[in-house]
């Protein structure tokens, strides 16, 4: 049977990055005198991996591709060329979204928002594209699952260039935060 595409705008029912900077632009403008802490949680890097041209074909000039959920791992119709054209359109997808977050801070820069601001980048979790026979993510221990960024950024108070080899947990990030903006509180939150 054959299956019908998805429309980005019309079938996928999430709010996109533009959408969302939108709305936390809006709400950092309302009292720009307080301090503010936001969490964004976007969803452009989920599957369904469709981000608007040119992103979408940006990796090996892929114009329509296959998409993971379109194909259970052991479908025939899941050919290492089609997975492979979903692999270059989460790339796509990460870029659209990269570009995005670049757009967000350039415009908190603008607004003279970013003295002393301390940004926390992180993922939930990666995604499988068959490396040890699973797609998308699961409750699986391997790299490509588990192995997410974590960058601190705020000048002059995180070294830039540092990275650490050990692993760590997004269970520590609000103690961790807590204790980095000094607030000498006893924390009721894990981690330290």
């Amino acid at each position: 049977s054959t299956q019908r595409r998805l429309n980005f705008t019309e079938d996928l029912k999430r709010k996109w990055a533009p959408s969302i900077n939108s709305s936390v632009l809006s709400w950092l403008q309302r009292d720009q005198d307080k301090p503010f802490f936001v969490f964004i949680n976007y969803l452009d890097v989920h599957d369904p991996y469709v981000p608007p041209q040119p992103y979408l074909s940006r990796f090996k000039g892929v114009e329509n591709p296959a998409q993971v959920s379109d194909y259970p791992i052991d479908d025939p119709h899941l050919t290492p060329e089609g997975l492979l054209k979903d692999i270059y359109s989460y790339d796509g997808a990460i870029a659209y979204l990269d570009d995005h977050i670049g757009q967000l801070l350039a415009e908190v820069r603008r607004l003279g928002l970013d003295d002393n601001l301390l940004i926390v980048f992180t993922s939930d979790h990666g995604e499988a594209f068959g490396e040890h026979g699973g797609i998308q993510h699961a409750n699986s221990p391997y790299r490509e699952e588990i192995h997410v960024p974590l960058i601190f950024w705020q000048p002059g108070q995180v070294p830039a260039g540092v990275r650490v080899s050990h692993p760590v947990t997004n269970v520590s990030l609000p103690a961790t935060i807590t204790d980095m903006l000094g607030t000498n509180e006893p924390t009721l939150f894990p981690g330290l």
